[in-house]
């Protein structure tokens, strides 16, 4: 019985992952593939639901209480249906690069990994600077800050720390075991993030690929920057009733969620990627076998002056419907 583990990492696809796993189940069934469910059931469980989740909810509660009864339980009916067969199972959940460096993280992963008798690692990793850049259109300006500010706390931080993560996985699964694969196309099978993790579990036909959403989609800078001034309108950092109505009030309009990578100066990127330069010659080194992945070559995107205009514009029309509707 072999496992494969795709840890995911906020804003490195694990979403769209997650998405192409659940509608594919069947398919990957048809593969000896298992995909338990959010509480960790397979089919022919008592409850199993086929529709649902992977079990990132199961492995929440595992390391914010401290448990790991239900998990012991789970993996031992694993072990029982399965361990004599040839199948994977395959376990997606972002929040198994959580605290690897306390045994809360620790011990999840040395209990599922006694569970099988060979395993493999899938982890994608996204250039820091982006990375940082999209957490902050995400999460960062809900709290108040200026994209610089969010800059400062993730250098002070050390987020992401794909360094640290990937060094553990490789001491809990072995080296040759752990795959890390930088979000660029050139990396990519087909130049694409869902073909790509399915050509990895050696599948490359028939594999559905996940309606696009806006549920992950980054506001306009501009509107982010906008917002932060006003950041007491959110109860807390995953709130997204604000860009719903926004989409509400201003759907089709293409500044909602126009990309500006010029937002980030320059200096600012490379001030961060400075920063995590030896981190990255480490993982170039010892997983990916270039260093091309984090190299910043400027960007052709559209200007600042027409993103800024666009953000306007989703202003100027999102507060005239409202004012029209109040009236």
């Amino acid at each position: 019985m072999k496992l494969i583990v795709h840890p995911g990492h906020s804003k490195c696809g694990s979403t769209t992952i997650q998405k192409a796993i659940i509608k594919n189940r069947n398919l990957l069934e048809s593969h000896d593939i298992i995909v338990p469910d959010p509480q960790m059931r397979t089919p022919g469980d008592d409850g199993f639901n086929p529709g649902g989740e992977t079990p990132r909810a199961f492995f929440r509660h595992a390391m914010e209480q401290k448990d790991l009864a239900p998990l012991n339980t789970a993996l031992r009916r694993l072990k029982k249906k399965y361990g004599h067969t040839s199948k994977t199972v395959l376990i997606s959940a972002e929040n198994l690069v959580n605290q690897l460096a306390s045994p809360a993280g620790l011990n999840i992963h040395r209990l599922v990994r006694d569970t099988f008798d060979s395993h493999e690692v899938i982890y994608y990793i996204r250039r820091q600077d982006q990375f940082i850049m999209s957490a902050w259109q995400q999460w960062g300006y809900k709290k108040g800050l200026t994209l610089e500010a969010f800059v400062s706390q993730a250098l002070k931080n050390r987020n992401p720390n794909y360094r640290v993560i990937a060094s553990a996985f490789s001491n809990l699964y072995g080296k040759d075991n752990v795959t890390v694969v930088p979000l660029l196309r050139g990396s990519l099978f087909e130049g694409d993030l869902v073909s790509d993790f399915f050509a990895r579990l050696g599948i490359k036909n028939g594999v559905q690929k996940p309606v696009d959403s806006t549920d992950n989609k980054s506001l306009n800078p501009y509107l982010c920057d906008a917002l932060s001034k006003v950041n007491h309108i959110f109860h807390d950092i995953h709130d997204e009733t604000i860009k719903h109505q926004l989409e509400q009030y201003a759907s089709g309009h293409p500044g909602l969620y126009r990309r500006n990578d010029e937002y980030l100066s320059s200096a600012s990127r490379q001030r961060i990627l400075k920063e995590y330069a030896k981190d990255n010659q480490f993982i170039s080194d010892n997983f990916i076998g270039n260093d091309d992945w984090c190299m910043y070559q400027g960007s052709s995107a559209s200007s600042s002056s027409d993103s800024l205009s666009e953000a306007l514009d989703v202003m100027t029309l999102t507060f005239s419907k409202i004012m029209s509707k109040d009236c």
